[in-house]
Formats: structure tokens, sequence, C-alpha cells
């Protein structure tokens, strides 16, 4: 009975069980942590923002607000028509419809981690409901590089070589 059980894991868990993890993740941050926070861990994360890069997290602030959780809404109601229409089957056996409910619980229950991990979170916190949800979605400082500050000295690194670009670097070769 092992390849009909990877076959339901395969088939449910693998297909709108992450779909509905990404879409929560895109939403959360986008709407709860906030983008512009998120814009700031990555500039964290990465030391030093060039000048292009604030036009680049334009383009993914609209990506991660906007354009992501669409996509996902969309791949999400395709997956849920194409898995009602479809049978399931491994070869010539097609599994029972309560094989199909068994699998879609599967799906349910690495979703439903989401929900139980954010009450739990909440419900840890003092203060009020409201104050509880501000403390449980608040970024914390103890992963971040500079401690809140961005200012940095560049650093050179010594290699034992060096690369100088000239104009014909940046011309395409006529053949």
């Amino acid at each position: 009975g092992g390849i009909y059980w990877f076959t339901l894991i395969d088939a449910f868990s693998t297909s709108f069980g992450l779909i509905i993890i990404t879409l929560f993740m895109c939403l959360g941050i986008a709407f709860f942590y906030g983008v512009n926070q998120f814009c700031n861990d990555i500039i964290d994360m990465i030391r030093l923002c060039p000048p292009w890069c604030s036009k680049v997290l334009l383009y993914f602030k609209a990506c991660w607000t906007l354009f992501t959780p669409l996509l996902l809404l969309f791949i999400l109601m395709y997956v849920f028509i194409e898995m009602y229409n479809t049978p399931l089957h491994y070869g010539s056996y097609e599994f029972p419809l309560w094989g199909k409910a068994l699998g879609v619980c599967l799906g349910v229950l690495c979703c439903i981690q989401i929900p139980f991990w954010a009450v739990a979170a909440v419900l840890k916190e003092s203060g009020t409901w409201r104050d509880r949800f501000r403390k449980a979605i608040r970024p914390l400082n103890s992963w971040k590089v500079t401690g809140g500050e961005r200012t940095f000295t560049p650093q050179t690194v010594d290699v034992p070589f060096s690369v100088t670009l000239t104009e014909h670097d940046f011309n395409e070769v006529q053949a």
C-alpha cells in the first residue's frame, strides 16, 4: 500500500497545501509585517543597497502586495477545480471518494498549522487583543546584522587580481 499513500501525499499535500502556505506568507509579509519593514530587513541582510536597488524594491513591493497574491489565488482556484473534476488514480487503479477525502485531509493538515501557530503567538503575548496582535507580528531585533543602524563603511577585499572594464566590454560585438 506504500505507493498508494505516496500517490495521495504527492497529489494533495504538494498541490494546494503549498500554494495556501505561500499565499499566507505573501499576505502576511505584505499586510501584517509590512512590505517596507521587509525591504528594510533585506537591506539589513545585504548590508548595502546599490543606487538601482530602490527601483528594484519598488517592483518587488508590487509583486508582494498585488501580483503574487492574485496569481496564487488564480492557481489555487484552478487546482481546486481540477481536483474536483479529475479522478485520482495510480495506473489503472482509481481511488474511491473516501481516498480523495483522505488526501484532502492530508493537504489541509499542513495548512491548519498557520492559524494554529498564529493563535498561539497571539495568546503568548499580554495586553489587550490589539496589543497582543501587534506584539505577535513585530520584528525581532536579535537576528539583525546592523542592530538598527544603517551606516556602513565600505570594505575592501584583497584579491590577487584586478579587473578593468573598458568601453568595449559594454558594447555589442559586431560579427
